[in-house]
Order: C-alpha cells, then structure tokens, then sequence
C-alpha cells in the first residue's frame, strides 16, 4: 500500500507539471504575431487586354472542317503539327480566329507565339467541346503569312476530368470582308517525330487525361513554324466534319480566360545558377519565384548529345 501510495503520488505531481506545461503553451499560443504584409512588386504590362462577358451560346453556323492526317485518328498521345499559307493584301483591323482541338494547342503566326497551351478540356456537356477565339490580326502582314500549329490529343478516356471524343482533331475559322481562313484538306500536315510515347514507369494519375512528355532533341523538325521552312514532304490535311458536327459535338465559347504569357522573366535568385555545373544525380536546383503563380519552368542547358534531362513535381512519386 506504501510503494501505490508514492506512485500515486508520484503521478498526481506529473500531471499537474504536464497540465502547467500546457497552460503556459497556450497562453503564449494566443499571443498576436505580427504578419508582414504581401507585396506585389509585378506591374501587368498596359498592352494587357482587359478581361470582357463571354457569350456562353453555341456557335452553329461553322463553315471551317475538323482535319487530321490520314489516320482515323484514333491512336492516343499524338503530337501533330499543322501549317497554312495565307496571303494578305491588306491586313484587316481586326480578325478574330474561333479555334478549337482535341486536346491542346500551341499557335503561331509568322514565327511568333499567339496561342500558348491553347483549349480547355471538352464540354459543358459529354458530347460537346469548346472553342478559342483570338484576335490575329496583330501577328499579320501584307504578303505571305504562315500559320503554324502543334496539337496535342490525349485519347485516353479513363480519366475524372476529360471525356475523350476518340479522334485527335483541329478546326480554325477566322472570316472577315477581307480575308478568310478556314481549316480544310489545302492545310499541311506532319506528326512531329520528337514527341514519343510516354515510356516512363510511373504514370500520371488516373484522374488525369495527359501523358507524361518524353521529348527527343535529335529528332526536332527543325524551324517548322518560320516562313522558310520546306514542307513540301507533309501532306495534305484529311477533312472530317464540318464545325459543331461530328464526334466533337456542338461547340460553345470557352468559359474561362486564355493564359496570358508574359514572357521569360528572371527568377528570384537567377544570379545564383549562371554557368551552374550540376552535380551528381539527385542535386537539387531551387529557384524562387516574386509570388504564387503559375508558371513554366525555362532552362538553357549545354550538354553532349543523348543526355537525358527528367522535370518532374515533387507530388509525383505520391501519385497526385
């Protein structure tokens, strides 16, 4: 009865030590901590259009065709590359573009980025898409005008987020009085040999419709997209349907925004990495951005031939 008694003891004293220890950290807990405020140093450029009302109704009187190679389009994580001469005597004040593709695109005109990740994933319905519209205008010229687009079509219809339409598809409408540019069979068309098939082991998320990017420099087209560029090889564009008919379904005007690229900038901590020589494998490289935003990393990388360079998220081994 002794020896409980001084454990029971014992133990009354230890919890009241630990009951005191938590009082103390709560009261310190509750103090005021002082935050410093958030300060955005960026200043959006003065050419940045604002942001207008989106017409949400379907767009049925399409005159342009959806076109592909001479596949049935149905092969999944393909790269396509596409081409237009257009000749332009006077260049109009403006002229807007509807575009749309199953899945991503990327547009040039002359050389020069106008759409950067252009689409949004298929709906509002799970028969029907969206389409782009931009003004091309700007990127015009009086003469030969060359427009170049990569495609990217994903073709996996296991995903949360995309209900796939089975064919990789491209459809570009731009009519004015003056000029009229139109998606059909008078387009080029070449998959472009330096994206692969994804060969990695792990794969994105299921709930995910793209694909890892495997890309191989040794096989790059080379200026694909300048006016200069031969593409007497590629061939012609394979018709499909006409807009808003077909296994793309209606189309509406997207409901969100385009990305607005403003350019390289410097990171942070640029300074810290010129003429940086990576170490053994696994060295990290960490590279501060001014705010969040959402970005895409640029490297310019010296490096013998066949050197193998893996970006990745640091969510990937997780799964997410």
């Amino acid at each position: 009865m002794h020896f409980e008694k001084i454990r029971l003891t014992k133990l009354k004293k230890a919890i009241s030590l630990i009951c005191a220890l938590s009082i103390i950290f709560l009261m310190t807990g509750c103090g005021k901590v002082e935050k410093k405020p958030f300060r955005n140093e960026y200043t959006i450029p003065e050419s940045t259009k604002n942001y207008t009302r989106i017409d949400t109704s379907v767009k049925d009187n399409w005159s342009a065709k959806w076109i592909w190679d001479s596949t049935d389009g149905s092969e999944e994580n393909v790269w396509m590359t596409f081409r237009k001469t257009v000749d332009v005597e006077a260049v109009p004040q403006e002229l807007n573009a509807h575009i749309s593709a199953d899945s991503k695109y990327w547009l040039y005109i002359n050389g020069e980025s106008v759409v950067y990740e252009g689409a949004v994933k298929r709906g509002p319905t799970p028969t029907d898409s969206y389409y782009d519209t931009v003004d091309i205008a700007p990127y015009l010229k009086e003469g030969k005008n060359i427009i170049s687009v990569l495609v990217w079509y994903w073709g996996k219809d296991t995903s949360y987020s995309n209900i796939d339409s089975g064919k990789g598809g491209f459809i570009f409408e731009a009519k004015s009085d003056e000029l009229s540019v139109l998606s059909d069979s008078s387009w080029k068309v070449m998959r472009n040999s330096a994206y692969l098939k994804d060969k990695s082991f792990r794969k994105p998320n299921y709930r995910l419709p793209e694909f890892n990017i495997w890309y191989d420099a040794g096989n790059e087209m080379g200026n694909w997209t300048s006016a200069d560029f031969d593409d007497s090889l590629w061939e012609n564009a394979t018709e499909a349907s006409v807009g808003g008919e077909g296994v793309w379904g209606k189309l509406y005007p997207r409901a969100i925004p385009l990305l607005k690229d403003f350019g390289l900038k410097p990171y942070e901590n640029s300074d810290e990495y010129e003429n940086y020589t990576a170490g053994a494998f696994g060295k990290r490289i960490t590279v501060d951005i001014p705010y969040n935003a959402q970005c895409t990393p640029y490297l310019k990388i010296n490096a013998p031939a066949g050197k193998k360079i893996v970006i990745t998220t640091e969510n990937t081994i997780i799964g997410s």
